[in-house]
């Protein structure tokens, strides 16, 4: 079964469209999604091994030697926290889909600010068989402007396959 997209606009009053398609394509991705921004935790209180004097000692112990911070109920709470925020991370899964893009031109004197972007896929055996993935973008494009307009979905160009249509009824 081979598919093939097509862009379509619908026609003003007049012949000329305010908007025009420079390229589109469609392809398929693998993309992961990252989670939410992490809060701020709060500042740790200041104690006497915070000082200049015991700083710059703690300075030449060896390494792995404890940090006083930690011992501390603000570095306890902070570590504790920290451990609440990591369980509550979604973990990002890659996700399979398809990339829809679609370059644009403004032709018209106005600012164009939402587009309804339609991926039509035609079966070149059985024309009749259409699938449509439309999109509604934001875009704010002043006139004469070019902007590309891009999509994830999970969605393909067609998820099912009829039997009807593979079968050949013509023999």
């Amino acid at each position: 079964m081979v598919l093939t997209p097509a862009v379509s606009f619908t026609q003003q009053k007049s012949d000329a469209l305010p908007v025009s398609v420079v390229a589109f394509e469609w392809k398929s991705e693998r993309r992961s999604f990252t989670g939410s921004a992490e809060t701020a935790v709060a500042v740790p209180q200041m104690i006497p091994e915070n000082r200049n004097f015991q700083r710059a000692a703690r300075a030449q112990q060896t390494p792995g030697a404890q940090d006083p911070n930690d011992q501390t109920i603000d570095g306890r709470s902070s570590a504790i926290e920290k451990n609440v925020q990591e369980s509550r991370k979604r973990k990002a899964e890659p996700v399979n889909g398809f990339a829809y893009t679609v370059k644009i031109r403004n032709d018209g004197s106005t600012l164009v600010e939402v587009v309804f972007v339609e991926f039509r896929f035609v079966e070149k055996a059985r024309p009749s068989n259409v699938v449509r993935r439309q999109f509604v973008c934001v875009a704010n494009i002043t006139p004469g402007e070019k902007k590309e307009l891009s999509v994830f979905s999970t969605a393909g160009p067609s998820d099912v396959i009829s039997t009807d249509s593979l079968s050949d009824r013509n023999a």
